[in-house]
């Protein structure tokens, strides 16, 4: 999530429209606005789209000038946000696929599956597997007994 401290300060300006609910409850109206946008629309940027959502979303709120001026800044701010949490998902798949590679290697061993299991399972926390080490497990178990 974007800093609360990048915005101005709310007793700066008490007649800047604040999101009163929600979860950016405290940031600006406008931060709500291009969010919303890219969530709807998988972060696909298209200039007419865009235009069509904003006046959409006016004809409930209208926005002030100093809004709609601050949409294409705060809509660059909102998808680096998307994308920095997009490679954050990217990036546990693949440390979630790779250790499932590392336990089929083990449970394949000659003779070994027991003693691999019993201590993959209590070097793991308690909470569930991700559906991706689950998934991967699961093709590369599969893909063994195929053979």
């Amino acid at each position: 999530m974007v800093p609360r401290r990048l915005f101005a300060s709310r007793t700066a300006d008490w007649s800047r429209p604040w999101l009163a609910e929600g979860p950016f409850t405290g940031y600006p109206r406008v931060f709500g606005l291009p969010w919303a946008f890219v969530a709807h629309t998988d972060s696909y940027l298209d200039p007419d789209i865009l235009r069509r959502f904003i006046a959409a979303y006016q004809r409930v709120q209208p926005l002030t000038i100093g809004e709609l001026w601050a949409v294409a800044i705060t809509l660059r701010i909102v998808l680096i946000e998307n994308l920095r949490r997009l490679t954050g998902q990217i990036t546990a798949g693949r440390v979630a696929r790779a250790d499932a590679d590392a336990l089929a290697v083990r449970l394949l061993a000659t003779g070994g599956a027991r003693t691999a299991l019993e201590t993959d399972i209590a070097a793991r926390p308690a909470a569930p597997l991700s559906e991706l080490f689950a998934a991967q497990l699961a093709r590369r178990l599969a893909l063994r007994s195929m053979r």
